[in-house]
């Protein structure tokens, strides 16, 4: 016998798309809205010199933070701990949000290595001191390379870039970009400073 009712049919072909919707709403997967909390990781990117040549021999101006005036220094001036060399400058963004993790850092480390914090700047060191002012940044050392001589010679091609080197100012390798200085990137930074001086 045929069949031929119509609403026979359609249920038919429309029971397997019920049963599919029933069996989905029964073994729907939960999603968990929880945000997951990740442990911090170190994500700087070392790059190791692979020539190891000594930092430039170029001059470049300290600033002085209490009155903005300069004076002329070179890399030779600092010896007897490891380096820290960071380029950075007032316009770039990266770097204005990252110099005062920057600044407690090198307070932090002064006494295990020589931070020397360099700002790219054509202001004769105005605009930096005023940034300075403006955002508490003292007690530390701060230089400009005005003219830009000592970038150049260290091929420094993007801001921020830090540069590490040994206490004969041999450069080590350097990283490009931001640094995580007072999380778990200033720890293993500070550890391998620590190692350095037992």
């Amino acid at each position: 016998m045929i069949v031929s009712n119509k609403s026979f049919w359609i249920g038919v072909v429309l029971s397997p798309v019920l049963l599919g919707v029933v069996w989905f709403a029964a073994n729907k997967p939960k999603i968990d809205s929880t945000p997951k909390v990740q442990s911090p990781v170190a994500t700087f990117d070392f790059v190791p010199t692979t020539e190891k040549k000594e930092l430039s021999k170029k001059a470049f101006q300290r600033l002085n933070l209490e009155d903005g005036t300069t004076s002329p220094t070179t890399f030779n001036e600092f010896s007897g701990k490891p380096m820290i060399v960071h380029y950075w400058a007032t316009w770039c963004g990266a770097c204005v949000e990252e110099m005062p993790a920057i600044a407690k850092f090198a307070e932090q480390n002064g006494d295990k290595i020589n931070f020397i914090i360099i700002a790219s700047d054509s202001t004769g060191g105005s605009d930096v001191l005023n940034y300075c002012k403006t955002n508490g940044i003292k007690n530390i050392n701060i230089f400009i390379d005005q003219k830009g001589t000592v970038l150049r010679d260290l091929k420094v091609n993007a801001l921020p870039t830090t540069i590490f080197a040994s206490e004969e100012r041999v450069e080590a390798g350097r990283v490009v970009g931001a640094i995580d200085w007072l999380g778990q990137s200033g720890t293993v930074i500070q550890s391998y400073l620590t190692k350095g001086n037992e």
